[in-house]
């Protein structure tokens, strides 16, 4: 940070750091040694709740001709662009399960997946009947309320869907170029929040013993209840009303000020 000249910028222009997330995850005063005037300014919102805009759990269930008795899995690599390795391991992983107990899938493999490798699936996914492969959503928090588990990389938004919904899941995530992804998995993992794997152990053996557990535990208890803070949005509007209030007053006796300069 210091190289890319954040602290001194910080120290310079800022009265005020709103920290989307919590410090129990990542301190950034500790995480980047913050002197006390700068750690003063570090105020932490919690996590972004996501909501259901759209068709939700027994709309889509009802619509892919899902059971109640069926277990359902969401696989999704985010936008796609290197999500090839988690779709591969998890298609090879279900070859390693006897038929009766490959689970009803759905795959969303995202828009910014190479189309070859997009077709590649296509064309295993046709020994699966139970898989269905998808190019994009624009509903996917809504295919994540359908699951019963979810596989995914680590994102920001993914994450804060899978706690949102207290979702079971498997994070995969990304370590290149930085590894934001992989402390965040981590650190949230160990807090129960969900599992994770980190792309140097992830096979397709590791994965579906992962995944059997969870669907074995989600029999039991289908939805965690992770205390984590969602509240982000609330708290930012709340800590900034009063910067916004205090300039709508100045910039309204500024205005007044004008219409009464006096003239020649």
């Amino acid at each position: 940070m210091e190289r890319a000249g954040v602290l001194s910028a910080i120290a310079t222009f800022y009265d005020q750091v709103l920290v989307v997330g919590t410090p129990e995850i990542f301190d950034v005063r500790a995480e980047y040694q913050f002197p006390l005037s700068m750690a003063r300014k570090i105020q932490f919102c919690g996590y972004i709740r996501r909501e259901l805009t759209d068709k939700g759990r027994l709309a889509l269930r009802q619509e892919w001709q899902v059971s109640t008795e069926e277990q359902l899995v969401l696989v999704t690599p985010g936008g796609g662009e290197d999500g090839y390795r988690l779709v591969d391991t998890y298609l090879k992983g279900l070859a390693e399960l006897p038929s009766d107990r490959i689970p009803r899938s759905v795959i969303v493999c995202g828009p910014e997946m190479p189309p070859c490798q997009r077709c590649a699936f296509y064309q295993v996914s046709c020994a699966y009947p139970q898989v269905q492969i998808e190019e994009f959503t624009n509903n996917l928090i809504g295919y994540m309320d359908a699951a019963d588990v979810v596989i995914s990389m680590g994102g920001y938004n993914t994450v804060c869907e899978i706690l949102s919904l207290g979702k079971r899941a498997i994070v995969v995530p990304r370590v290149n170029p930085v590894q934001e992804q992989w402390i965040r998995a981590e650190r949230m993992s160990k807090l129960g929040w969900f599992q994770s794997i980190h792309p140097d152990e992830l096979t397709p053996t590791v994965l579906m013993q992962r995944l059997q557990t969870q669907l074995q535990e989600a029999n039991t208890r289908p939805l965690l209840s992770p205390t984590v803070d969602l509240n982000a949005l609330p708290q930012i509007a709340q800590l900034l009303a009063p910067t916004f209030y205090h300039k709508f007053c100045s910039l309204k006796q500024s205005l007044f000020q004008l219409q009464y300069i006096p003239t020649a």
